[in-house]
C-alpha cells in the first residue's frame, strides 16, 4: 500500500486522491471502508478495467464481482461498459484490447451473491436433481409461508411423551402465543447460527444444561468485568462508589455493596470467585 500505482494502463492517475491510489493498486488484495460519496464505485470501475488491460490472458469470464443490491450491480454494469467504450473511442493503442473484451462485454459476472447462486443451481439442474424452473421467493412469499408452516405444526405437533407435553406446556405459558410464533420465525431466518446450537444442547440433559449455562455466563461477565478491575483509574472509582452506598441504607446498595468489596478484596480467590456476587446482581 505504500507504492500506489503512478499511471494506468489508459492514462495518468492524477484525478484520483492518494487513498484512491491505493486502492488501486493490483499487486495485493484489499479490503476497502469508505462512506456514501466517496468513489466506491469508481474505483471498483476502474480496478476491473485495469484488471483486464494489464492481463492479456484475463477475461471477463475471469473475473467475478457481487454487489449487495441489483440496482448496484446493474449500476456497475452501464459504468464499465461506459468506460470501455470511452477508452476505445479516445485511446487508438488500446483499441485491439479493447475490441476483443467488447465482444465479451454481455458476458459480464456482476451480480448480487443471490443472482450469481441461481446461476450456477440453474446451469447444474441435471447434476443436483433440481426443478430448473425455481426461482428466489421474495420477502413477503417468504413470511407467507413460514406463517402456514407455524400454524400447521401448531396444530399437528404431539408431543410424544408426558414429560415433552409438559415441557410444551410450560413453554407457551413461559412464552405466550405472539412470543412462541415469533421465536419460530427468528429461528428459521437465523438458521445457520440456532441449528449447531439446538444440536448441541438437545443431547444435554437438565443439570448438565444448567452448569453449562452458568459456565457461559461466568465466561461472558468474567470477560465484561475483568477490563474494570485492571485498569486503576476505574479501581479507583469504585472504592469511590463504595465509599458513597455507606449513606445509602436498603438491601439493593447492601448488596452492590457487597459484591463490589468481594470485587476489589479478594485477592487470593480465582477471579471467577471474585465476580460471582456482582454477576447475581446483573
Amino acid at each position: 500500500m505504500d507504492n500506489p500505482p503512478k499511471q494506468l494502463p489508459y492514462g495518468v492517475i492524477d484525478q484520483f486522491t492518494d487513498q484512491q491510489k491505493k486502492a488501486l493498486d493490483l499487486q495485493r488484495n484489499l479490503i476497502v471502508t469508505a462512506g456514501a460519496g466517496s468513489g466506491k464505485t469508481t474505483i471498483l470501475v476502474e480496478r476491473y478495467l485495469q484488471i483486464l488491460l494489464t492481463h492479456p490472458d484475463i477475461s471477463v469470464h475471469n473475473i467475478l464481482a457481487f454487489t449487495f443490491t441489483e440496482k448496484a450491480a446493474s449500476e456497475m454494469k452501464q459504468r464499465i461498459v461506459e468506460l470501455i467504450y470511452h477508452h476505445f473511442n479516445t485511446n487508438p493503442k488500446l483499441q485491439e484490447r479493447l475490441f476483443k473484451i467488447i465482444k465479451t462485454i454481455s458476458e459480464i459476472q456482476i451480480s448480487t451473491i443471490h443472482a450469481f447462486c441461481t446461476k450456477i443451481l440453474k446451469e447444474n439442474f441435471l447434476q443436483i436433481q433440481l426443478n430448473p424452473d425455481f426461482r428466489i421467493a421474495m420477502k413477503p412469499e417468504i413470511d407467507e409461508l413460514l406463517h402456514r408452516t407455524f400454524w400447521k405444526f401448531f396444530y399437528s405437533y404431539r408431543p410424544d411423551s408426558q414429560h415433552n407435553s409438559e415441557l410444551s406446556h410450560a413453554a407457551l405459558r413461559e412464552l405466550d402465543f405472539p412470543k412462541t410464533r415469533s421465536l419460530f420465525y427468528d429461528i428459521y431466518y437465523r438458521r445457520a447460527i440456532y441449528s449447531p446450537f439446538i444440536e448441541t444442547y438437545s443431547k444435554m440433559d437438565p443439570d448438565d444444561l444448567v452448569n453449562e449455562w452458568e459456565k457461559i455466563k461466568v465466561d461472558y461477565y468474567e470477560n465484561l468485568l475483568r477490563p474494570f478491575i485492571e485498569n486503576i483509574e476505574i479501581y479507583e472509582n469504585i472504592k469511590i462508589l463504595l465509599n458513597g452506598l455507606r449513606f445509602i441504607k436498603n438491601k439493593s446498595a447492601e448488596d452492590l455493596s457487597h459484591a463490589l468489596k468481594n470485587l476489589l478484596n479478594s485477592q487470593s480467590a480465582s477471579f471467577s470467585q471474585k465476580i460471582q456476587p456482582t454477576i447475581e446482581l446483573l
